[in-house]
């Protein structure tokens, strides 16, 4: 999706710009207020987001924005399943700036990443959520995603 799309209420979705970088590095920071594994590193996240841009076949940033603001954005990682013979998403980031939150910006912003995924053939988009973020599982949930029985293990290197 390579073109912006503009909703009914004003709201643009469309792949992220570099110049994009300095807001989505605030919308992570409000991002990891809430995933405590995690700590807000500017320099980090700003290295991590020009890889995703960098690398666009390993990950696509979508922002939303309304007027010249971003206010929300998603980070998708693709990869390939073997288990399902083809290409998969994982949504690695999924924020919505907290003063515009209750306004459908993130539903609108997670269909429009559904359809990229589908766009690129994937047959499945998966997310990582905290158990204890029911606003986020409530979330997914609407837009039918399943919790699987997998617990994930990570290791720093």
């Amino acid at each position: 999706m390579d073109k912006p799309v503009s909703t009914d209420d004003e709201i643009v979705l469309r792949p992220a710009e570099i110049t994009d970088i300095p807001k989505l590095v605030k919308l992570l920071h409000q991002l990891y207020l809430i995933e405590p594994q995690f700590s807000p590193n500017s320099e980090k996240q700003k290295t991590g987001l020009m890889m995703c841009m960098d690398h666009p076949k390993l990950c696509l940033l979508l922002v939303a924005q309304v007027t010249d603001e971003i206010v929300a954005f998603a980070n998708l990682q693709h990869s390939v399943s073997t288990a399902l013979g083809a290409r998969s998403v994982h949504v690695d980031d999924f924020i919505v700036d907290e003063n515009h939150r209750g306004k459908g910006i993130g539903t609108k912003l997670m269909e429009y990443a559904m359809k990229n995924a589908q766009q690129i053939g994937a047959t499945r988009i998966t997310v990582n959520v905290d158990l204890d973020n029911s606003q986020a599982l409530s979330f997914y949930n609407r837009f039918n995603f399943i919790s699987v029985n997998l617990l994930k293990h990570q290791r720093l290197l």
